[in-house]
């Protein structure tokens, strides 16, 4: 036993430790390393403790139970490296592969993740899965068993029989002890017999961890969070199309699989770029804390020559947004739940993902190609109302709609219209003024007739009318100190109309 705070942090069990005067060694020993009520456990490492270092190190081989992952039930994770180091005193505890291994990857993978290929390829050559031998055993015998009984049940020579109990004990269906042969079923061979039978849930999520400094994680035994490095992309829904891509391929996992993270996601039409979020693994929806913007793809107006309808990137995009992302109902995060319409399947819950805005946001005009930057985005924008957009993998150009304001920094008196897709691929509208039109630069002037915002500004077909003279084009365009266009007709006063070019 290794303690920590004069407590009980470390425990290791094996038939025999070789103890030195300056180290202690063994080999096979079942590891527990304590997490508040939790634990991160092994069932055969290699120990090593250096007494000059205080460096307690755990390795794990690639023969017999050894390959088996180490599972970590404070984050609900089974996790693949090879080596694991504490120092005493040190809050961190260090996960890697081998220093000086070429071997850069270490895998940290939800304890419901389910793959359909992982479990048939268990199947082999053999004509029945391993999984239902075990499963049909377990109905008759119950959860604890002798290898043996089990190899007679099946009708399986005993030599066939030891290397599928550590294969399934390596793969966390069962526990194995070698010495008693003695088979203790886990629930995971339940979950996976029926996941593959479509009538339970699972997950895909899934941290690969790639790090060049060799340390792929680390937990703070102060809160017990982890820390992953490496991670370049994360898959939360392959049926719903949400994925994950880490800035600085940092990730930061909570208790029960939450998780913290900056930098991009993609969900359905939309992406998302910011600085935090926080993923709840149990509702199976994302916080928005902190985000820069978000961007939007829309389908294209006119199809391809091929008939098809491309997708093309929106060219303003949503900012300063709080909210959530719900990524599809809790109880269906793999995406298996499904009904028939019409001879044809679809998901049960097409509204998913769900984007909740839940305060408002703004759509900026001051890029440079927009009138040469004149719409400055502290006097300039669009205050969007909080807002839901559902079914983000194919809502359509119509469902691309907000409510809200346009500031126009004193063009025009705040205007209140929806916000929806032009045909320039930017977010804008196409409003009429009225007989009275609306006044312009403080009463100034007044326009009428039809205003529009889109990619090349603010601008107008109308009448534009200032002291005794008014003007009428088809294109006046707006800026916070000049309106400008060509006009067809000019009138001042009395004089007769003159056309212009």
């Amino acid at each position: 036993t290794f303690y920590r705070d004069k407590r009980p942090f470390i425990v290791t069990k094996g038939l025999v430790f070789t103890i030195a005067p300056d180290k202690i060694t063994s080999e096979n020993v079942m590891i527990t390393l304590r997490m508040d009520q939790d634990s991160l456990w092994h069932p055969s490492v290699s120990l090593r403790f250096r007494k000059d270092k205080k460096q307690l190190t755990a390795i794990k081989s690639n023969e017999g139970l050894s390959m088996a992952p180490w599972w970590d039930s404070f984050h609900k994770l089974d996790m693949q490296f090879e080596e694991l180091r504490w120092k005493q005193g040190d809050p961190l505890v260090e996960m890697s592969n081998l220093q000086g291994s070429a071997q850069t990857k270490a895998i940290f993978e939800s304890y419901n993740y389910f793959k359909e290929i992982r479990y048939k390829a268990m199947l082999g050559t053999d004509a029945v899965h391993p999984l239902s031998r075990l499963r049909d055993y377990q109905k008759a015998a119950g959860d604890v068993f002798l290898a043996g009984d089990f190899a007679k049940f099946t009708q399986l020579q005993k030599p066939q029989v030891i290397p599928m109990m550590f294969d399934m004990a390596v793969r966390r269906y069962i526990d194995y002890d070698p010495e008693t042969e003695l088979v203790h079923v886990l629930p995971r061979l339940v979950e996976h017999t029926m996941a593959s039978a479509r009538k339970i849930d699972y997950d895909v999520l899934q941290f690969n961890s790639d790090a060049d400094d060799g340390v792929n994680g680390t937990i703070n035994l102060l809160n017990n969070d982890l820390s992953l490095k490496g991670v370049a992309r994360i898959i939360l829904s392959d049926s719903q199309d949400v994925r994950i891509f880490p800035s600085d391929r940092l990730v930061t996992v909570k208790k029960g699989r939450d998780f913290t993270f900056g930098g991009k996601i993609t969900a359905g039409k939309l992406n998302y770029f910011g600085k935090e979020y926080y993923f709840h693994y149990d509702p199976f929806i994302i916080d928005l804390l902190n985000v820069d913007s978000v961007s939007f793809y829309a389908d294209s107006f006119e199809p391809e020559p091929n008939g098809e309808f491309t997708l093309v990137r929106v060219k303003n995009v949503l900012e300063k947004v709080t909210g959530t992302l719900e990524i599809d109902e809790p109880n269906n995060k793999s995406g298996i739940q499904t009904v028939m319409r019409d001879g044809k399947k679809y998901g049960r819950y097409p509204q998913y993902p769900k984007f909740n805005s839940a305060q408002e946001s703004y759509v900026f005009y001051d890029r440079g190609d927009i009138q040469k930057g004149a719409y400055k985005r502290d006097k300039f924008y669009y205050k969007s109302d909080p807002f839901t957009i559902d079914s983000l993998d194919n809502f359509t150009n119509a469902g691309l709609t907000f409510s809200g304001t346009l500031m126009s920094g004193g063009i025009f008196p705040d205007i209140r219209e929806p916000l929806t897709l032009q045909h320039d691929y930017a977010l804008g509208f196409v409003r009429e003024t009225g007989d009275g039109g609306l006044p312009l630069y403080g009463k100034k002037a007044k326009f009428a007739n039809t205003l529009k915002l889109d990619h090349a500004g603010l601008h107008g077909d109308g009448d534009f009318a200032y002291l005794t003279t008014i003007a009428k084009s088809k294109d006046l365009y707006f800026t916070p100190d000049t309106t400008y266009g060509v006009a067809d007709t000019l009138y001042n006063g009395a004089a007769t109309s003159t056309t212009m070019k």
